[in-house]
């Protein structure tokens, strides 16, 4: 038998001291409506005066108590600052009524707090005066909480931590605040931001998608502004007071930027990525100055119009995305060269032929991927062997016979040229039921061919859908009308927040998410790339942000219309994907 001493207490407060005699497992104490479950292993669970149920711990060692709220009958929460009089300093909780909670206040005791994540009806949040951190994912997805104040205890505010707060659009950062972490206000409604001094850094995605955010100033002490940071937000106007050692690719993406003060024209190409497709990118675009050379001799950016390139002498490094997606038909790379980056050349469908010259030492990652006609490749003969990178020449029609490469050694065949000829299970790519490669003669015994690509005809004139396979499940049924509906058999599908609707090149557009759930599918995203992976069985299909190249497995199937972003929502046409993961679409106009 154990003898225990017990205090039991409501809202705080003593009401008594009890010594009780008692065998084994759970013992139960009741005073005046409050109560107290205790068990072997130290969990216990507290009631206070609003019928809150707490479950703590008492770490004995350290001298405080640990306290996960349980749930509530009542909107409005005090948690207490002691219990059995020993401070409280960290809070969670796990949920059970978590759709009743409008406002919750933490006493100044509390130095953590955690798990407060979609409270959707929670408007209000206290934080203590002593809190020096918010963990990740705090308050993520609390969509009725339209403001914070951040005491000036805090050094960090973690990844997530009020990301998805959609209504919160008022914000009070405290001088002292060290880190921002990824994505930590991401699709928020902030207005306006003022970032205290004490900050070094913005980390990923900080204050991606934030469309109310119209304007922005940098304090001097920042020195780097990290990938996605203002990824598609809605500012026009940047102020930089710091000297930014860093600003990452896409930090001010697709915003609607059109002025930016305190950047130097070799800051502004040095960093050039940062600001990709925007209006102030696109107004310093000179068509006399189409390649952006930085001071160390790094090609940023080809912002011409030729499809003939002559790379200048003065050029060492071919950059990072330098060419991805240009219309190229020929390109001279200089003896200066010593590094092509990672998916320099990616897309450059165009591009037929390269010379590799001998100065290059390394070639990147996906540097010339997706380069679906560069046939004939050549390096130039060096002692030194040449570097490539994972897929550095995947969905390319190179051969053993058009790489030429002057007995030149090179690392990586396997996977540089995989998806290739020189992969045994490469399957050439078509254009409208043709090779890309004319010289391409199919051997006797090869695997058959997929079905030649649809023709543009629209969907409202209901072209005749492709013999499903003997294995597939039921028909995808489209039907027109004003508003469009899409059926698996019989079944209806629901769109909870994005609707298909015709593209301008008469197709339908689905959200990619409703084909996962919909056809039993998983899908991968790839932000960098913009291309989803949709995997059903066997089949794998890749699909590229306007890109009209469909990837089947092995197989490229060119389609008369692309993917697309509408609203911030990933759309894919629903016949071409439809059928690459052997499905029978049949249009209902």
């Amino acid at each position: 038998m154990n003898k225990l001493l017990s205090i039991i207490i409501t809202a705080g407060m003593l009401l008594t001291v009890s010594t009780v005699m008692a065998e084994d497992g759970e013992r139960e104490y009741t005073s005046e409506g409050g109560y107290i479950y205790e068990y072997d292993f130290g969990t216990k669970f507290y009631h206070s005066a609003d019928d809150s149920t707490y479950r703590y711990y008492l770490n004995a060692d350290e001298g405080y108590v640990a306290l996960t709220l349980r749930g509530t009958k009542y909107p409005d929460i005090t948690v207490p600052a002691t219990v059995n009089g020993v401070p409280v300093k960290a809070v969670s909780s796990d949920k059970v009524g978590k759709e009743r909670l409008e406002s919750i206040a933490f006493p100044d005791t509390v130095t953590t707090i955690d798990s407060f994540a979609d409270y959707v009806n929670l408007k209000s949040v206290t934080l203590p005066k002593d809190l020096t951190e918010i963990k990740r994912y705090s308050f993520d997805g609390c969509i009725s909480l339209d403001n914070i104040v951040i005491p000036d205890s805090v050094t960090k505010i973690g990844e997530h931590a009020f990301s998805n707060c959609t209504a919160l659009k008022n914000v009070k950062l405290n001088e002292g605040l060290l880190a921002i972490d990824q994505n930590a206000f991401s699709k928020t409604g902030i207005e306006r931001i003022e970032l205290p001094s004490t900050l070094v850094r913005l980390n990923k995605g900080c204050f991606k998608d934030t469309k109310a955010l119209k304007s922005v100033t940098i304090p001097e002490n920042i020195k780097r502004i990290e990938e996605r940071a203002f990824f598609r937000s809605g500012i026009e106007s940047l102020t930089l007071k710091c000297r930014a050692e860093y600003i990452g690719d896409k930090a001010f993406y697709e915003t609607p930027l059109k002025e930016v003060n305190g950047l130097s024209r070799d800051d502004m190409i040095s960093f050039w990525n940062a600001f990709s497709y925007t209006p102030w990118q696109k107004s310093m675009v000179n068509e006399d100055e189409p390649f952006l050379v930085d001071k160390n001799g790094r090609l940023v950016a080809y912002v011409g119009s030729s499809a003939d390139i002559v790379i200048p002498d003065t050029v060492k490094t071919i950059g990072s995305s330098a060419f991805t997606g240009k219309v190229i038909t020929s390109v001279s790379i200089p003896n200066s060269v010593t590094e092509i980056e990672e998916l320099a050349f990616y897309g450059c469908e165009q591009l037929k032929a390269v010379n590799i010259p001998a100065s290059v030492e390394k070639i990147g990652q996906m540097a010339f991927s997706n380069c679906y006609r560069l046939k004939n490749i050549t390096f130039e003969y060096s002692a030194t062997a040449l570097s490539l990178g994972s897929s550095a020449f995947q969905f390319t029609l190179a051969s053993p016979e058009t790489l030429i490469t002057n007995n030149r050694r090179y690392s990586n065949q396997k996977t540089a040229f995989q998806n290739t000829y020189f992969d045994p299970d490469y399957a050439p790519m078509m254009e409208n039921g043709k090779y890309v490669d004319e010289s391409y003669t199919e051997p006797p015994t090869a695997t058959p061919k997929p079905t030649a690509t649809p023709d543009a005809t629209a969907e409202t004139e209901a072209p005749a859908a492709t013999a499903a396979p003997s294995e597939a499940p039921e028909d995808i049924n489209v039907r027109g009308g004003e508003t469009i509906t899409v059926s698996l058999g019989d079944k209806e599908i629901t769109f909870i927040d994005a609707r298909p609707y015709i593209d301008e090149n008469g197709r339908t557009q689905i959200p990619v998410r409703a084909v996962a759930e919909a056809l039993g599918c998983k899908v991968d995203w790839d932000e960098a790339t913009e291309t989803a992976t949709i995997t059903r069985g066997d089949r794998t299909v890749y699909i590229t942000i306007g890109k009209d190249i469909l990837q089947v497995n092995n197989e490229m199937i060119i389609m008369d219309t692309t993917a697309e972003i509408q609203n911030d929502r990933t759309y894919i046409p629903l016949r071409f994907v439809g059928e690459a993961l052997g499905m029978t679409v049949n249009w209902k106009g």
